[in-house]
């Protein structure tokens, strides 16, 4: 074992293991450096670096390795740097010849003046605002790795090479570690250690006095202003903000922040901040940004667009709310069919939010909503967990000052905020990024798409995205959804025993509708080419208002399937437009195993002559009908030219024909059940024996009734024979002055 003369042991030994004189023998001097009056810790480094080099000097020439080379190199590269315990302030300015920022103290060559101090603090003035930021240049090895540790789990902050830099404001969420770090080296009497950790322990306790006096003032108050609005956010904080589009709330973590400046030159604080959201194929990390503009004077922080949790007024109801939204975000993974009341919105070409009501059926669908819409803004989702620590180097900090089963840190030791301030004493808890790994992580559920995963906790549910991306099918537009109004769906599997049809021609629409639905348990029919004639194709055709459309949506009720209605006038003309439009809405249909209804399919099915555009409309829809995997029923007033083409493609045709009298009775009585005004429900038994044999359809029946439910609602009175009479000689009166006379019993017959 080799070791270093006896002559200087024992000085070295006892330098090291003293501890530093007490802080009333240090001073700042004019120059702006901290200097060790006595030079005791100076000397002690000197004799250390003489050691260090007359062991070095007794090896053997063949005795160095490719480590012990790379060893000596970082010695080398180390030498000279941190021996002055001490730390200098520079000033750095923007040199318009250079045209980047440099310090206004020149520096000497070599190693410089700069690296042989612990520290350098090192004010920038900024060459628009002239407004000083303060970083803190490392160059102590010592006080480094203790940084490194501290923000290991900070987003957006870099500690790497070997004198990093870190900006003054990071550090003052780091007071209460840093104090810890120290306060640990103290206990364990490494001496160089604890003067390097207490110096800058020293330095960053004076730069913030003030700012601590000011901000606890403010505190108190629920107040805050724009100027110290950094020093609210420490790193990983839970903020709690709204949706944009919704005004939904929303919890997020913060990552860090920057300043910038409009067109206007007004300034605004953008955080740049993280959640966990879904792509529709897995959970993962997710990130976004929001601006609090500036303002003028104190203002409450709850009044924030974005401001920490635990400023909420109801801070616990509102995390409860958000875990609640969060276990609904992660069961609508996937392809969804629900009720929805509220907000949804889309963001236009222009990056402007367009917001729409909806009250009705959607289907929620990230995957498809992304294929229909990929210029609309979505977040990239990344499979890491939001919660989980951020995986660092192995750090070359001092083995004592690494926490252990056996010396944990104290992480509940006083910090700025657990002491009085004018009376009053306020309490910070710690954040995840200063506990230990085992409570500061979570699982690593990512890459997952299970809406039951039991990996998923509560802080994670709190961070959830506060929308879903999906499809309104009554205003055909794919649009987000606020998670909190997505409702299941109260169904009614009884409507289609209303429909006034033959009793044989229901039976048949129900047998094929449930063929289709449960081919995959017995795919008993297949056609010769793979891919075609796999869905179900029924014709209704007949006068209006007879229960066409009606059919189609008491099925799909009945059979709990979406209906995904599309008019014709929706597809257009243009062969080309109705191919892509066509092939779109059949993907769509087949993918979310919906009943497809196109209304007044008119064009569609007429007989193909010398009309080239008709020609092609036709050949087209053919084609594609051809191809779709699901149950469409096509609608039309009119038969009389019928292309041979598309019989052969219709599984059933069901010719509709005037409702006669019972079937009106039937469709009055059904329609007046629901004319409830405030004064009460009307006679409806009467009603529909008095309005039998008024030959209306079942459309106008429906539009009648609820005229005149609005009409007695007016006039505080229930739905009257006179309300409807009323109305109903008001209509025929109209068709008699449009068509001329006998044109209403020509629409009451059907050829």
């Amino acid at each position: 074992m080799l070791s270093a003369p006896d002559t200087s042991l024992p000085l070295a030994s006892h330098l090291l293991s003293t501890p530093p004189s007490s802080s009333g023998r240090s001073t700042i001097s004019d120059s702006g450096t901290l200097e060790i009056e006595n030079g005791e810790m100076a000397l002690a480094a000197h004799r250390v670096d003489a050691i260090e080099k007359h062991v070095e000097e007794r090896l053997p020439d063949n005795h160095p390795t490719e480590v012990g080379d790379a060893e000596a190199q970082d010695k080398k590269s180390h030498a000279g740097r941190a021996t002055t315990l001490a730390y200098k302030r520079v000033e750095e300015a923007w040199d318009d010849k250079a045209y980047k920022y440099k310090i206004v103290e020149a520096t000497q060559s070599g190693v410089g003046d700069l690296d042989q101090y612990i520290f350098v603090a090192r004010d920038r003035i900024d060459r628009t605002t002239q407004d000083k930021t303060t970083f803190i240049d490392i160059k102590s090895v010592i006080l480094r790795d203790v940084l490194r540790e501290g923000c290991r789990d900070f987003r957006g902050i870099s500690l790497t090479g070997d004198t990093p830099t870190i900006d003054l404001k990071v550090v003052f969420h780091l007071r209460s570690f840093l104090r810890c770090r120290r306060d640990t080296a103290v206990t364990t009497r490494n001496t160089l250690s604890q003067s390097h950790l207490s110096l800058f322990v020293t330095y960053v306790e004076a730069e913030f006095q003030s700012t601590d006096k000011q901000l606890c003032g403010l505190i108190e108050r629920n107040e805050i202003i724009y100027d110290l609005l950094w020093a609210l956010f420490e790193p990983n904080v839970k903020v709690f903000t709204t949706c944009a589009g919704t005004d939904a709330p929303r919890c997020v973590l913060y990552n860090h922040h920057e300043e910038g400046e409009l067109m206007d030159g007004s300034k605004f604080l953008c955080l740049e901040t993280r959640f966990l959201a879904t792509n529709g194929k897995f959970f993962g990390e997710s990130t976004t940004r929001i601006n609090i503009p500036f303002f003028q004077g104190a203002k409450r922080i709850d009044f924030l667009p974005a401001y920490p949790l635990q400023y909420h007024q109801d801070c616990d109801g509102i995390a409860q709310k958000l875990i609640k939204n969060g276990r609904r975000f992660t069961s609508l993974a996937g392809i969804h069919h629900r009720q929805y009341e509220g907000v949804g919105f889309y963001v236009n070409n222009k990056g402007e939010i367009v917001k729409h009501h909806v009250d009705g059926r959607i289907m929620v669908d990230a995957v498809g909503f992304k294929e229909q819409k990929p210029g609309h803004p979505q977040p990239v989702v990344r499979k890491t967990n939001p919660r989980q620590s951020t995986p660092t180097p192995t750090s070359t900090v001092d083995a004592f000052l690494r926490p252990s089963a056996s010396r944990p840190f104290d992480f509940q030791a006083p910090c700025l905020y657990d002491q009085p301030c004018d009376g009053v004493t306020m309490s910070l808890k710690p954040s995840a990024s200063h506990l230990p790994d085992s409570q500061a992580s979570s699982p690593d559920w990512t890459g997952l798409l299970s809406s039951d995963s039991k990996e998923l906790e509560d802080e994670d549910l709190l961070i959830c995205g506060p929308t879903v991306l999906g499809f309104c099918l009554s205003a055909k537009m794919f649009l987000e959804f606020a998670v909190d109004h997505v409702r299941d769906i109260t169904w009614s599997p009884s409507s289609y025993d209303n429909i006034k049809l033959p009793e044989a021609q229901k039976k048949a629409i129900w047998a094929l509708t449930q063929m289709y639905c449960c081919r995959d348990k017995n795919p008993s029919f297949k056609d010769f080419v793979q891919g075609k004639g796999r869905g179900i194709n029924f014709l209704l055709y007949g006068p209006p208002g007879v229960g066409k459309t009606l059919t189609a949506e008491t099925i799909a009720e009945s059979c709990k399937l979406p209906l995904y209605t599309v008019a014709a006038g929706q597809i257009g003309v243009d062969p080309v437009r109705v191919e892509n439009f066509l092939t779109t809405t059949f993907k769509i249909a087949g993918r979310w195993k919906a009943i497809l209804l196109i209304d007044e399919a008119d064009v569609f099915l007429a007989q193909r002559s010398d009309n080239p555009q008709i020609n092609a409309l036709v050949s087209v829809f053919l084609r594609e009908l051809e191809h779709f995997d699901g149950v469409l029923f096509l609608t039309t007033n009119r038969v009389q030219s019928f292309d041979e083409a598309m019989i052969s493609r219709i599984h059933l045709a069901l010719k509709y024909q005037p409702l006669d009298q019972e079937a009106r009775k039937a469709v009055w009585k059904h329609f007046l059940d629901q004319a409830k005004t405030s004064r009460g429900s009307p006679d409806t038994a009467k009603l529909a024996d008095e309005l039998a044999d008024t030959k209306l359809n079942g459309r106008e029946i429906r539009n009648t009734v609820f005229t005149a439910c609005s009409i007695a609602e007016y006039g505080g009175t229930v739905v009257e024979l006179s309300h409807l009479e009323n109305l109903i000689h008001a209509r025929e009166q109209f068709q008699h002055d449009f068509h001329g006379a006998g044109v209403v019993e020509s629409l009451n017959s059907y050829a």
